[in-house]
């Protein structure tokens, strides 16, 4: 990083015998920094939660990673790249688009107006499965031994929930 100072002339265009300028030059201080570029992987996050007896199952962003340029003191602060998706109320797979979010070891959202982005907003595919409580019935196989009679037959779970897609359970 590298600071200068940059002298500016102040002067009248117009009417500049009737104008007096106390101090024709003055000093900015300008702030140079390099620029670089970082690939930054790309995670997706589901936010809310399904419609009752569905749950996400699968999500993936069209793309792995997005390549940010910038200056160096903002692009060596990011963390990652979040793609959040809401998921309420879904009850069947779905694609949307929803932006980026650059965010800091801290959880901190990044201010991306000086950075540039070769992907500022991702598609998501988002896949849904349904959840189904159903009674485990307990079957036998074989007879018992000549002598013994098989009287019952119990066991401590009388139910489990399956999950896949709708179609399949």
């Amino acid at each position: 990083e590298n600071n200068s100072q940059v002298p500016i002339t102040i002067s009248a265009k117009r009417y500049g015998n009737q104008i007096s300028i106390t101090k024709r030059v003055q000093y900015v201080e300008v702030f140079v920094e390099n620029i670089v570029t970082e690939k930054i992987s790309v995670e997706v996050e589901s936010v809310g939660d399904t419609a009752e007896g569905f749950q996400v199952s699968d999500l993936q962003a069209n793309i792995k990673a997005v390549t940010v340029t910038g200056p160096e003191s903002v692009v060596k602060t990011i963390d990652r790249a979040v793609a959040r998706v809401e998921v309420g109320s879904m009850q069947a797979d779905s694609v949307t688009r929803t932006d980026l979010i650059l965010y800091d070891a801290e959880d901190n959202i990044i201010n991306t107006s000086r950075l540039t982005m070769d992907h500022k907003t991702v598609s998501v595919s988002i896949g849904i499965l349904e959840q189904k409580v159903v009674p485990v019935e307990y079957e036998v196989n074989g007879t018992p031994a000549t002598g013994y009679q098989l009287v019952s037959v119990t066991g401590d779970v009388e139910t489990v929930m399956i999950v896949g897609k709708s179609q399949d359970i």
